[in-house]
């Protein structure tokens, strides 16, 4: 029988950040771990297989607050459909809020995608996973998030789909309210002026000093996205004369899909196959 990851069959651990290297996770077994950093509270989930070299670390794309409360771990119930050892991380930002998307902003004071990267960076070493063998996934703003977790842990690398590239191209109605929560304006040129690197992968590129390999799948069908995200990205990794060749694109045809994820069985080939190295995907 398959697994099945409820919140009846979790268990439920909690670590300060330093403690990190020292937290034993068990194999096989669902762990929700609370980690406290600086009395802030951050959630992840684990599934740790053993026989693996591979960690698979994926991110949330838009969620409805009508529907669930965080802490959130979409697509944690593929668990056994997905490859290698898991963490399904909760982006912190929506915690207390009515908010859809975050793109772990946090607060001008605090960046939580710098903290929570700096977890699995602890955890990763602890569980001794290689970071070339460690993948961040995630599409929409959870493609977003894992490119810049990629960037900030070198030798990492990103799997994405339909991904944001810049969070203040995306529709205003999700990007002022979040900007408003964690920066205290909705003025976007000031965010940009002020926190660029936080807002934009090309300028995380600069600010953090590397550029991972990325395996962006874009539905071609989607105009907004190419227009917007794809387009500019690679624009501008040649205007800043970025190393374009760790950037492998690969496009598909679905107009009906629009900005839609792969569905769940080619969104799990997908993952096999660049997780395998194997560039030949015909989604």
């Amino acid at each position: 029988m398959k697994s099945v990851i409820t919140l009846d069959n979790v268990k439920k651990m909690e670590v300060r950040s330093e403690d990190l290297d020292k937290v034993k996770i068990p194999f096989k077994k669902p762990v929700e771990l609370k980690v406290i950093h600086q009395e802030k509270e951050y959630y992840l989930l684990i599934y740790l297989r053993r026989r693996t070299e591979q960690l698979l670390v994926l991110s949330n794309g838009a969620v409805d607050p009508k529907k669930k409360t965080p802490p959130i771990y979409m697509r944690s119930s593929w668990v056994e459909e997905l490859p290698g050892s898991l963490i399904f991380i909760d982006d912190p930002t929506l915690h207390g809020t009515n908010l859809k998307l975050g793109w772990g902003q946090g607060t001008d004071g605090t960046f939580f995608l710098e903290n929570i990267a700096s977890f699995i960076d602890k955890l990763s070493n602890r569980l001794k996973y290689k970071r070339e063998n460690i993948y961040f996934y995630g599409s929409s703003a959870g493609g977003f998030m894992s490119m810049m977790y990629a960037t900030m842990l070198k030798g990492s690398k990103a799997i994405v789909n339909n991904p944001q590239t810049n969070v203040l191209k995306y529709h205003e109605a999700s990007v002022k309210p979040l900007l408003l929560h964690s920066y205290g304006t909705d003025d976007k040129d000031k965010v940009m002026e002020e926190f660029p690197q936080r807002v934009y992968v090309v300028e995380a590129f600069k600010y953090y000093g590397n550029i991972p390999v990325i395996y962006y799948f874009q539905n071609k069908k989607c105009d907004t996205d190419m227009r917007k995200h794809l387009t500019p990205l690679i624009v501008d990794m040649q205007k800043e004369k970025q190393n374009i060749k760790k950037l492998y694109v690969q496009h598909y045809f679905n107009k009906a899909a629009g900005h839609n994820p792969i569905p769940k069985e080619g969104t799990i080939r997908l993952l096999n196959l660049a997780m395998s190295g194997n560039l030949d995907y015909h989604i």
